[in-house]
């Protein structure tokens, strides 16, 4: 009787170790992913930010959102425009890939919406996205095309 008690013991030793081993790594994942959302949150802000705070930028989004092409922009125009928007969804696709490896779930991030689709699949967008397609992995290229339109009209 005092062994089966002492291996009873032992087996309820063990169940509350992985307990208490599982519940560290939830702690921890959790941990992980704040870690995660925050940062996005900054980055988030410092991009909307140094946008918004810039009138150049500012100036040619609502060209581009008029319906702008490359053509009618200056090269260095062009240039300041194609880094920014190279830039944010550089962004978005590091956020795809945490929401494809579980570290964000979908209601931590609001992508844009395919309703956007006039100003990222607008014409710049369109010709910026021909020339940059291959600087993004084959999952999130499928994605953003098909999001907003972007191999239409090409």
């Amino acid at each position: 009787m005092g062994t089966l008690a002492i291996e009873m013991a032992g087996v309820l030793g063990v169940i509350l170790s992985l307990v208490f081993v599982g519940h560290q790594l939830r702690q921890a994942n959790t941990i992980a992913r704040l870690q995660v959302l925050q940062e996005h949150a900054a980055q988030w802000r410092a991009n909307n930010l140094a946008v918004a705070s810039d009138p150049l930028l500012v100036g040619l989004l609502l060209r581009v959102n008029d319906g702008a092409t490359h053509g009618d922009l200056e090269p260095a125009e062009r240039l300041a425009l194609d880094v920014a928007m190279q830039g944010i969804v550089h962004g978005w696709e590091a956020n795809f890939k945490q929401l494809q490896l579980g570290v964000l779930r979908p209601d931590d991030i609001i992508l844009p919406p395919a309703s956007a689709s006039a100003f990222w699949g607008g014409q710049y967008m369109k010709e910026l996205w021909a020339d940059t397609r291959s600087n993004h992995s084959e999952e999130f290229a499928t994605f953003w095309e098909e999001r907003f339109a972007l191999r239409d009209g090409l």
